[in-house]
């Protein structure tokens, strides 16, 4: 009689989630440093520039979620 032993892994390799968490933490580091900059960046603007495009100062931090990361909601 024979017999026939069927294994199901996870679907990825140790290190392979290894890597792709790796990779998460490199995207999230490059996507909170590009977040600072434009954030800085409209900070050093006066109010008057920033009324010139449209906004108030309150809104910098909202602005900047939006262009780094889209319309999706974050907490940074």
């Amino acid at each position: 009689m024979a017999y026939v032993a069927t294994h199901q892994g996870f679907g990825h390799t140790l290190t392979a989630r290894i890597r792709a968490a790796y990779d998460n933490m490199k995207q999230s580091r490059v996507l909170r440093r590009e977040y600072s900059r434009t954030v800085n960046e409209l900070s050093g603007l006066t109010d008057r520039e920033l009324h010139d495009f449209g906004f108030s100062r309150y809104e910098i931090h909202d602005i900047a979620n939006r262009h780094v990361y889209g319309d999706q909601f974050r907490h940074l």
